[in-house]
């Protein structure tokens, strides 16, 4: 049976980690054009504006070269997708958003040949918070929302 010496072990398997942050100073969506503005569902209150809400989403796992001779990986993480409740930047929250957060499970897998990659991974969603908005606080509603149970995304990549 072929071994692999330990050197080059450490070489086949890699930590992922990444994230990213939009912050946004404008506040709502101003053009009044259809689909950015919801009417009231309290008579006699005025319509409500889309947000340009402030988005995160991160991502921390491991990536494994299951057969690096073929090009072969695998990954496993977990993966985290948010809209702030508050704007970090440009003041007013009167906008419409769903505030809040989901977690997923993140597996993953690669096939590199040559200078091309392609990589495909399917998040499972496994927790989801979401928060009352501003609007739903200031109109006592009770808030909430969902995102995706399932996501798909595919990489392709080439190295020129």
């Amino acid at each position: 049976m072929f071994q692999v010496p330990r050197k080059v072990m450490l070489v086949l398997c890699a930590l992922l980690l990444g994230g990213v942050a939009s912050a946004v100073p404008t506040v709502t969506i101003s053009s009044p054009t259809a689909g950015t503005t919801i009417g009231s569902p309290i008579p006699g209150s005025p319509v409500v504006h889309l947000a340009v809400p402030d988005v995160y989403a991160a991502r921390a796992g491991i990536a494994y070269a299951v057969a690096a001779a073929t090009g072969l990986g695998l990954s496993l993480g977990a993966r985290l997708d948010g809209i702030t409740q508050s704007d970090l930047i440009g003041g007013r929250d009167s906008g419409f958003r769903r505030p809040g957060y989901t977690l997923y499970f993140d597996p993953g897998i690669t096939y590199r040949r040559d200078r091309d990659e392609v990589t495909l991974s399917l998040p499972l969603a496994i927790a989801q918070d979401f928060q009352r908005s501003w609007i739903d606080r200031q109109r006592n509603f009770a808030g909430g929302g969902d995102l995706a149970d399932h996501l798909i995304f595919v990489s392709l990549t080439h190295r020129w």
